[in-house]
């Protein structure tokens, strides 16, 4: 186990993107950890300064690199010019890390340094490596940056390896929670490119692919995986499709673009165990799998029960995951409603695919129902009756907004 006990230490989470400081404080809690947060590097610096001031100083700023205004760089820099506020330990997180990035930061005084996606195992050894390295001097004597590698050589536990690809917020904390409380540590990748980054990085042991996303979606994104782009040793990786239950064609479609498996979503936990546990243990193998038949859907505007039974009834985790929904959701519909003004069918069918999956993700079925008829209306380019969808999906996420609040 890493030196440094995490209970009680007090961290200082420093990112502008809300669900990303949402999931980083939960995990610090649930560690022990005595959790604030700053949404720019403004604040952050005010907030370290206060924390001295109130004899509670923060042992751990966490940052994030790419914020507006400040970013992650110069925030360290900073905290390190004060006299005060100094002794810090400071570890950055980047979702564009480059070779030099390490050396560079420990000249400036980091301790720690992450790559986005960051694995929860690996956020919890840094931190107490970083930590155990001012309590127990000497332990890792040639580690003066603390980065994943350093944890590697720790011989930390090394549990099965899950990449998650997924570009929705929302269903990103939703499959990510699942696994965990299944076991997993998942890796979290935004689009087909970023899998194969993450792959051409580090060694995993099965990838579930989304299906629908931008950049580069998981049908193109599997094929070059087969072809070698993410190395040689993903060419037979698992990977297992999740795709919206209701698009036809869709298993046929992954099974030739050379996935393994096929998941529909909503994510069901029972299935999600039962499928990982069928490839985790073999590795490689093309399958042709026959997943049952969702049932019809009956379209209530919340049903929490269905939320309920996918996260196995954890009261906390539904409320941070209505939450978080209701929080991105807004933007989304913001942004939906200018591709409806300007006409651009293809934003409009990611857009609403998003809102989509999301939606079914929650359990908000009638406006995962609004959203779905507007995918495949934008699909066809029958844009006057996306223009009369749009203010029926304004008014599902409102009622399901309200039946969220009602329901707490």
């Amino acid at each position: 186990m890493a030196p440094g006990g995490l209970a009680g230490v007090r961290v200082l989470v420093v990112d502008d993107h809300p669900p990303n400081r949402l999931l980083v404080m939960t995990l610090l809690r649930s560690w022990g950890c005595l959790a604030g947060e700053a949404a720019d590097g403004a604040s952050a610096l005010d907030e370290v300064r206060d924390a001295v001031k109130r004899g509670e100083p923060y042992r751990v700023v966490l940052l994030d690199m790419q914020m507006p205004i400040m970013d992650g760089e110069t925030l360290g820099a900073l905290i390190k010019a004060d006299p005060d506020i100094k002794a810090t330990e400071l570890i950055m997180m980047t979702s564009m890390g480059q070779r030099g990035d390490a050396s560079r930061l420990e000249s400036l005084g980091f301790a720690g340094y992450l790559v986005k996606p960051v694995r929860q195992v690996h956020l919890q050894s840094v931190l107490s490596l970083t930590i155990g390295r001012k309590d127990h001097p000497g332990h890792i004597a040639e580690a003066r940056i603390v980065t994943r590698h350093t944890v590697a050589e720790t011989g930390e536990h090394r549990d099965k390896r899950i990449l998650l690809v997924e570009d929705n917020v929302t269903n990103q904390f939703v499959a990510t929670k699942i696994l965990e409380k299944l076991g997993y540590r998942p890796d979290v990748a935004g689009h087909g490119k970023d899998a194969l980054t993450a792959l051409r990085n580090a060694p995993y042991d099965v990838v579930l692919m989304d299906c629908q996303m931008p950049e580069m979606d998981g049908f193109e994104a599997t094929r070059l995986i087969r072809l070698g782009e993410a190395g040689h040793r993903h060419i037979t990786v698992p990977i297992i499709a999740m795709t919206a239950r209701a698009m036809q064609g869709d298993r046929e479609r992954c099974l030739e673009a050379g996935m393994n498996d096929y998941l529909a979503k909503p994510i069901d936990s029972g299935l999600l165990a039962k499928t990982l546990d069928r490839w985790l243990p073999r590795g490689a193998g093309v399958a042709s799998p026959e997943p049952s038949a969702p049932s019809a859907p009956q379209a209530p505007v919340f049903d929490r029960a269905a939320l309920s039974e996918r996260l196995m009834g954890d009261e906390d985790l539904i409320g941070q995951i209505v939450d978080v929904f209701l929080d991105d959701t807004p933007r989304r519909i913001e942004t939906l409603k200018s591709h409806v003004i300007g006409a651009d069918a293809e934003n409009i069918r990611r857009q609403a695919h998003a809102i989509k999956g999301a939606a079914a993700n929650v359990g908000g079925e009638e406006l995962r129902r609004i959203a779905f008829e507007m995918e495949k209306r934008s699909a066809a380019k029958d844009m006057e009756r996306v223009k009369l969808l749009m203010p029926q999906l304004e008014t599902g996420f409102e009622q399901l907004r309200r039946a969220m609040r009602r329901a707490e």
